[in-house]
């Protein structure tokens, strides 16, 4: 071949190459998009030219600003900003619906801005999805939406530096008086196999809005991966979550931060743990969430489903911090766990934590045991506390406590340190309020309350803690003595170590 016909052939090559690259990236102008909302309908890669301020002439309802209707879609917004025009009064406007049953889309490198409705939905039975590199702010309804359902749940989707910020729950700009919603960063309903990783879901908050506020809402999912993430900030006159999870299993949480969640008149959770087992959180921080009634840092607890009880059983927290939270008026809890079975702690910390200014108020490091629904106890059972610090948690007005069980089963609490958690009333390293102790309790360590141990045991010959320091009356263990102590069982002694 000669040179000029080589020369020609690649020439050819690279004009085909680069048709064909253009061919496949579509451009979607302002002007397409401000007509009557945008329909993406055949595969392919599309861009965004330009910011858009929504508002169709042609059709003012019109909703969403952009629609995905087929699989095999990238739609790189290109670091624009969709918004709804401040002269559209359009109300459940949203940003862009991925319609349900589609598969492989990813959306990606923009913003979705003040409108009335979701900024990204995904609706049920979809997989493969990618949401990158997003802002997702001041929409009323929730910064995503991921839709799932039992029969068809969404599956594989992943979500890789989002920011859902500021997303109030408040209509009213839109012309609705009447209607409220929580104020929330990210719903998800039914998904599974999903990561959540390097994203925010931080001040989404209203101070009028008597519904619950959440970072992040996790209902019915399963086998998802949360890491170097943060839920914070969050407000609302009503209960306030950093992350709140039901009847959701197998989330692997890791590297994540839970703080400064506020609730105005009622509860607030760092993270909330409801009704779903099988869970990991390590190596996170839950700190300064601030509730006007009660604070969670974090809690683990059963609940009702169709009148039957569910506990949250066979959660792990391994190396995570509780510091710093507290309660306007009663109680405040670094970790709690109440109802379930088999929860495990392992070198957590739980330090600084503070209760309200109620006399019959609580702060504990660590709060287990029994959930009264209806009138039923619900046992705490099978629990692990082990190699965890409680430290200076503070009752203001009422008991301080470092680790306080109120009635546990089969438990195994060992090795822990219980140092200086103090209460106006009472303060207590370790306080088992069981009628009878049938859990293993040793080598743990507590100084500087007023009562170190202390058991309300009615059976005291079937077992009880020896401590160093001479044991009294069994109802107050070595009251004031620092301890080191080992169990004692009707089968077998063990001997006291200094």
């Amino acid at each position: 071949m000669s040179l000029k016909k080589y020369c020609i052939l690649l020439l050819s090559c690279y004009f085909f190459q680069t048709i064909g690259s253009i061919d496949q990236h579509k451009a979607i102008s302002y002007i397409e998009i401000n007509n009557n909302g945008m329909i993406i309908s055949q595969p392919g890669n599309y861009y965004l030219t330009g910011n858009v301020s929504f508002y169709p002439v042609n059709n003012p309802d019109a909703t969403p600003i952009i629609t995905i209707a087929s699989s095999n879609v990238t739609l790189d917004c290109n670091r624009v900003t969709l918004t709804q025009s401040s002269d559209n009064t359009t109300l459940d406007l949203h940003g862009i619906v991925i319609q349900e049953g589609l598969d492989h889309i990813k959306i990606h490198n923009g913003t979705i801005d003040t409108i009335s409705g979701v900024g990204i939905i995904i609706h049920q039975g979809c997989s493969e999805i990618t949401i990158e590199n997003m802002k997702l702010s001041n929409c009323v309804q929730g910064g995503i939406l991921a839709d799932g359902t039992a029969n068809n749940p969404i599956i594989g989707s992943k979500f890789h530096t989002i920011s859902c910020e500021h997303n109030h729950g408040d209509p009213a700009n839109y012309g609705d008086e009447t209607n409220r919603y929580s104020p929330c960063g990210g719903q998800f309903i039914y998904l599974e196999e999903f990561k959540i990783d390097n994203s925010q879901f931080i001040a989404n908050q209203t101070s009028t809005n008597e519904q619950n506020a959440y970072g992040c809402l996790l209902q019915n999912c399963s086998q998802g991966i949360i890491r170097t993430s943060s839920f914070s900030c969050n407000k609302s006159l009503f209960d306030a979550y950093g992350l709140l999870m039901t009847e959701s299993n197998y989330i692997d949480i890791q590297d994540c931060t839970f703080d400064n969640n506020k609730s105005i008149e009622n509860n607030c959770y760092g993270c909330g743990i409801i009704a779903s087992s099988h869970n990991t959180i390590q190596d996170c921080m839950l700190s300064g969430n601030h509730g006007y009634i009660n604070t969670y840092g974090l809690l683990i607890q059963g609940t009702l489903i169709d009148d039957e009880y569910q506990g949250s059983d066979n959660n792990r927290i391994l190396r995570t911090q509780s510091i710093g939270n507290y309660a306007t008026t009663y109680n405040c809890f670094g970790f709690s766990s109440q109802g379930n079975k088999s929860n495990n702690f392992i070198a957590s910390i739980a330090h600084n934590n503070q209760s309200g200014i109620s006399s019959s108020s609580l702060a504990a490091g660590f709060y287990v045991g029994k959930l009264t629904l209806e009138s039923i106890d619900y046992q705490e059972s099978f629990l692990t506390i082990k190699e965890c610090h409680a430290k200076t948690n503070y009752a203001q007005n009422g008991t301080g406590a470092g680790l306080y069980a109120n009635i546990i089963h089969k438990a195994h609490i060992e090795e822990n340190w219980l140092i200086n958690n103090t209460g106006t009333n009472y303060s207590y390293g370790l306080i088992d309020l069981s009628e009878s102790c049938n859990s293993l309790i040793m080598s743990n360590y507590a100084f500087g309350q007023s009562s170190n141990y202390h058991v309300t045991y009615a059976d005291q010959n079937t077992l009880f803690p020896l401590i160093t320091g001479t044991v009294g009356d069994f109802s107050i263990m070595a009251n004031g003595v620092p301890f080191i102590n080992y169990e004692w069982r009707n089968d077998c002694q063990c001997d006291d170590e200094d």
